[in-house]
């Protein structure tokens, strides 16, 4: 809209000060006082109004796949093993997503990740590293998620499973690197691991009940001490089944 209001003024001047403006409207009718006294102005001053250039960033895939893979890390995001949250793209297909709540701020996140990058530089630091701030707090802003707003401990268990998970991949690496086994079988091992993490992570949330025909879903069996009669519970049937997923 400012382009063509320059344009036009800037037209205007060419050859207003030689027209009265009833010359002018008799012309283009739609031209206004305001805009004719405008570009009288810009004539006598023979100073042409500087177009305003507005720089748009170019769309990197790479770019926007570290990003978002950065924010759907285990160290912002919490998923929760219920609920769903729906997207819905622009061509107007609605996605569905598991529900996760974000563990850091808006800002916090981008800090980081700028921290991140300056660690963890793509080519050797050459070239742009992230797009800008107000580009990705609109993309935060587009990916579906909770905002945190209560503190919450630490779970020594989660955190010590983690590490355990982590620790069972460096070993797979590391085996890879002394050429004690092949790149299929660190992919298959991997592979297994990381669905193991998710199972655990997700699905056995909501298998685990009260009382269950699963052993492995029942909670008041696994805590049940049979040499201990104080810390015993009796059960009315046999557990029989077994989890599809193990």
């Amino acid at each position: 809209f400012w382009q063509r209001i320059v344009l036009k003024e800037t037209s205007f001047s060419l050859k207003l000060l030689e027209s009265s403006f009833q010359e002018v409207l008799q012309y283009i009718p739609a031209v206004s006082v305001y805009h004719y006294t405008k570009a009288c102005r810009i004539a006598l001053s023979k100073k042409i109004p500087v177009e305003q250039t507005r720089t748009l960033e170019r769309y990197d895939l790479f770019m926007v796949d570290e990003f978002v893979s950065f924010v759907a890390s285990s160290h912002n995001m919490l998923g929760l093993p219920y609920g769903v949250r729906t997207a819905k793209l622009s061509t107007g297909e609605t996605l569905s997503f598991a529900t996760v709540i974000r563990t850091h701020s808006t800002m916090d996140m981008i800090r980081s990740f700028i921290e991140y990058k300056k660690q963890h530089p793509t080519n050797n630091g050459k070239g742009k590293q992230h797009f800008s701030i107000s580009t990705m707090i609109r993309m935060l802003n587009h990916m579906p998620a909770t905002k945190r707003h209560n503190l919450s401990c630490v779970d020594a268990f989660k955190a010590a499973a983690y590490e355990a998970f982590e620790a069972i991949l460096k070993i797979i690496q590391r085996l890879r690197e002394l050429q004690l086994i092949d790149n299929e079988a660190v992919k298959k091992w991997t592979l297994a691991f990381l669905e193991i993490k998710l199972y655990l992570k997700h699905d056995y949330n909501l298998h685990l009940k009260k009382d269950s025909y699963i052993a492995d879903h029942d909670m008041l069996y696994a805590l049940s001490d049979p040499h201990n009669p104080l810390f015993s519970a009796t059960f009315d049937h046999k557990r029989n089944l077994q989890c599809p997923r193990r």
